[in-house]
């Protein structure tokens, strides 16, 4: 095992070289698109006006696309790429084409509010996480259910009407899990509020479904059982996330198992606050299988008690995975309200809205790789990497969204093994074993991911297109494939 791992490792660094290879060879181009917004797997192109339309379909013959729209009138065309293919690599391959007289991005527009609702303009948390520019990918799928297990939600709140589905009272073991505290109904507006319906504010998703399932009384206080209960009923009814905004600071059994079922069988991802004391994480946030989410302010600061006063803190320790802002965050409140709360429970309600956009944009992503791309595309804040804070950063809606829907055709965030061997290939899928089973279980191995998933997509598209990188990207990726291959139990037919 000691021996394979090395080889392994061996690896890792080899595909370092690769990227850094295929930087000096690639170098910035790019670069000035990488912050703009456009259609992906598509171009504009412009023939020049002599140019006759059999030799322009030949000409589109020949750089693999085809012509899907076309306007005489000002003589531009609409051209899909073939699936291997990256925007700019098209575009730049169009420019040195003589027929062609300009080719750029079908850029995306939109209305110039973000959101018409009236509180958007002091929801710093939805523009400082880059989700206005998200909204360009998805805006949510209306069959996503997100389980909220908190106080319950207020039922007839107007910037909740037609974002809920049918709920649960676990705490008075009825079918109406309405709000007598408020927690619940601030958590459900961050996460999902109807947005840009001209009334109150906006939530990070527009169409998923809040299931409100209630776990805490009116005082805030529940049993880890009802929890454990309502996670349970979470996963058998289809939600792929799961919003834990409650802390505890005892481990248990049953609220333990309950996680592994949702997680392993229903592949939910569950997402939980690590507690304000200022202490270490709580529970279920320091769960293996659960996101544990820290708060940030509008400076991007960790929330410490200069920012909450004595005694009150966004835990902290190596279990936490992420941050999100949980200061001073305006949201829905019982009887028709809006309130400003803090805490850790705020910064989970964004991840979690996060985590359903990322099902939305690529329904074929499991949790691990939602968890993944959440971790690895964060914005790093304190000390490189990982820390107890922060852990890897303030989540970035944008980023996560571009690096799950532009690896849509099955890499699975896979970029080099993509380019080397296709995205389809048997060694892209046990390159993925290696990633989730091998890298992501070690604080170095994070590392790792982390650096080639900032390092690795523009990289990536030039071995696509070199066949001497090619070579060695697979040179490179060739032991931990055949490693992991190698470690495959008996009878595993994956």
């Amino acid at each position: 095992m000691r021996e394979g791992r090395s080889r392994m490792w061996t690896a890792c660094v080899g595909i370092i070289l690769v990227l850094a290879g295929a930087g000096l060879v690639a170098g910035p181009a790019g670069a000035g698109m990488q912050d703009e917004w456009y259609v992906p797997g598509e171009i504009i192109v412009k023939f020049h006006p002599e140019v006759r339309k059999c030799d322009r379909d030949i000409s589109n013959n020949m750089h693999g696309c085809i012509m899907a729209q076309d306007v005489p009138e000002i003589g531009c065309q609409r051209v899909v790429l073939p699936a291997w293919a990256s925007v700019e690599q098209k575009i730049a391959e169009y420019r040195m084409d003589g027929s062609v007289e300009w080719a750029e991005p079908n850029y995306l527009v939109r209305k110039a509010d973000a959101a018409n609702d009236p509180y958007f303009p002091v929801q710093y948390g939805i523009t400082q996480t880059g989700t206005v520019k998200g909204w360009a990918f998805t805006v949510g799928d209306p069959e996503l259910i997100i389980a909220v297990l908190d106080t319950g939600v207020d039922l007839d709140h107007p910037d909740l009407a037609g974002q809920l589905t049918k709920g649960y009272d676990f705490v008075n073991d009825d079918d109406d899990p309405d709000d007598d505290e408020g927690h619940g109904t601030h958590v459900a507006g961050i996460i999902g509020a109807r947005t840009n319906n001209g009334l109150g504010m906006s939530g990070m998703v527009w169409w998923c479904k809040l299931m409100p399932l209630k776990v805490l009384d009116r005082f805030g206080a529940g049993t880890h059982m009802n929890v454990a209960l309502a996670v349970v009923h979470a996963a058998d009814s289809g939600a792929r996330v799961i919003n834990l905004s409650l802390a505890s600071m005892a481990d248990s059994n049953v609220l333990s198992e309950a996680i592994d079922y949702a997680y392993d069988s229903a592949g939910a991802v569950l997402v939980a606050g690590t507690g304000n004391s200022g202490g270490g994480v709580d529970f279920p946030a320091r769960h293996p299988k659960v996101l544990a989410v820290g708060a940030t302010d509008d400076k991007d600061e960790y929330c410490d008690q200069s920012k909450w006063g004595p005694g009150l803190a966004s835990n902290h320790g190596k279990e936490v995975d992420v941050a999100a802002p949980g200061n001073e965050i305006l949201s829905t409140y019982p009887d028709d309200a809006y309130a400003y709360l803090s805490g850790t429970s705020m910064s989970t309600a964004f991840v979690a809205g996060l985590a359903a956009l990322l099902f939305s944009g690529n329904p074929e992503l499991t949790n691990i790789e939602v968890m993944d791309a959440l971790r690895t595309t964060a914005l790093d804040l304190l000390e490189e990497g990982h820390d107890e804070f922060t852990g890897f950063g303030r989540i970035e809606t944008y980023g996560a969204l571009d690096a799950v829907i532009a690896d849509e055709g099955g890499g699975g965030l896979c970029f080099v093994a993509s380019a080397a061997y296709g995205p389809q290939a048997v060694e892209v899928q046990r390159l993925r074993r290696f990633r989730d089973e091998v890298l992501m279980g070690s604080s170095a191995g994070r590392e790792f991911v982390g650096f080639y998933y900032r390092h690795g997509d523009v990289p990536a598209s030039w071995i696509r297109d070199h066949p001497v990188l090619r070579v060695l990207a697979r040179l490179a990726l060739a032991p931990v494939a055949g490693a992991v291959e190698g470690s495959r139990p008996a009878g595993d037919a994956r």
